[in-house]
């Protein structure tokens, strides 16, 4: 693949940010991740679509429709963060900091480099959130076209699993969404301080 291309690197920063943020230090960069975040992010959205479909008549035409419309705003919306958080961007060190400002307490040190750490995690959060609202969106166009094909012998149609999949990226980014809200929420309640 080409690496204009390949979001590996994105999908690894933002798996990156899943690890227990309280017993992990800024500087440290083996951060294990957090059993916890991996079931909320990943598993549960499964399990809650997996109960959905097996037990929840749901009317996939109209749902997918809305989730469709509502991914093309939230890419827009997600693209126009990235765009505001990469003006915050900072890479200071400990070092660097300090010679800026020689009479800055270790305090005030600690808190702007995790402030600045989190401005980077976000940024990971936000440009996954876009892959997977765009991910999502090329789902739904695949589900539709299987939803017009006729495959003869086989009695489900042939769009559940693309539905599927677009419910779990759904619920993935709705999660991952409210983990962007909560870190801004952050890095603007330590501005208030």
């Amino acid at each position: 693949m080409s690496s204009k291309v390949n979001i590996k690197g994105i999908l690894k920063a933002h798996i990156s940010t899943l690890y227990d943020a309280k017993s992990a230090k800024v500087d440290d960069d083996e951060k294990k991740l957090d059993p916890w975040d991996v079931f909320w992010f990943f598993i549960f959205p499964g399990v809650v679509v997996t109960f959905l479909f097996l037990f929840i008549d749901l009317k996939h035409d109209k749902i997918i429709n809305a989730i469709s419309i509502s991914l093309s705003i939230f890419v827009g919306l997600l693209l126009n963060l990235l765009v505001l958080i990469s003006a915050q961007l900072k890479k200071e060190t400990r070092e660097s900091l300090k010679q800026k400002n020689p009479s800055i307490t270790d305090k005030d040190l600690e808190l702007q480099l995790k402030k600045n750490y989190l401005i980077k995690e976000l940024y990971s959060n936000i440009s996954y959130s876009i892959i997977i609202a765009v991910l999502s969106l090329v789902v739904v166009f695949i589900g539709y076209i299987l939803s017009e094909i006729y495959i003869p012998g086989i009695s489900i149609k042939a769009s559940l699993i693309p539905n599927f999949l677009v419910y779990y990226l759904y619920l993935n980014l709705l999660l991952t969404l409210f983990m962007i809200l909560k870190r801004t929420y952050l890095i603007l309640e330590s501005e208030f301080k």
